[in-house]
């Protein structure tokens, strides 16, 4: 009989250092330099086996760094009640396990009723996603490259 590891998810806001090592290095340097600017507005929320981070992501209640490019769009959703949850991350050798999804059921049961968008430029992470809850919103051209912006479906007071 097989073991499930035992998958804790926790805030580690306060130690977001621990968090930007788990990241590739073109995430970090996204979100490292600018992270004072989006400490006090922002939670990190990581999964971890063991103590080893794992995997997380970032909630934003403020356009983040990676939502510059269309910070209007990205404030009209702050302003129809949406969070914005980016950096999300699973290391490499533990994705296939659900842990993406589990991340994102955490996220939920610590907000009960909120709803949250986000974006993608990759395309494979779309079915992902919507089986997960989420569903284009609208695509946008970045760059001249798609970016789809993804809502869930948790109801937001107009």
């Amino acid at each position: 009989m097989v073991m499930e590891p035992v998958v804790t998810f926790t805030d580690c806001t306060a130690q977001a250092q621990r968090f930007f090592a788990l990241l590739p290095a073109d995430w970090a340097i996204d979100i490292q330099p600018c992270w004072n600017d989006y400490a006090d507005s922002s939670r990190i929320y990581a999964l971890a086996i063991a103590q080893k981070l794992i995997g997380g992501g970032i909630v934003f209640s403020k356009p983040a760094p990676d939502t510059l490019a269309y910070v209007e769009l990205a404030q009209t959703m702050f302003d129809r009640g949406y969070l914005y949850f980016g950096f999300l991350w699973i290391e490499q050798h533990y994705r296939g396990h659900d842990y993406g999804g589990l991340w994102l059921r955490e996220l939920r049961r610590c907000y009960p009723g909120q709803a949250f968008w986000l974006a993608i430029e990759d395309p494979g992470l779309r079915r992902f996603y919507e089986r997960n809850g989420f569903s284009v919103d609208q695509e946008l051209q970045n760059n001249g490259q798609p970016e789809w912006i993804m809502t869930d479906a948790a109801e937001v007071a107009d």
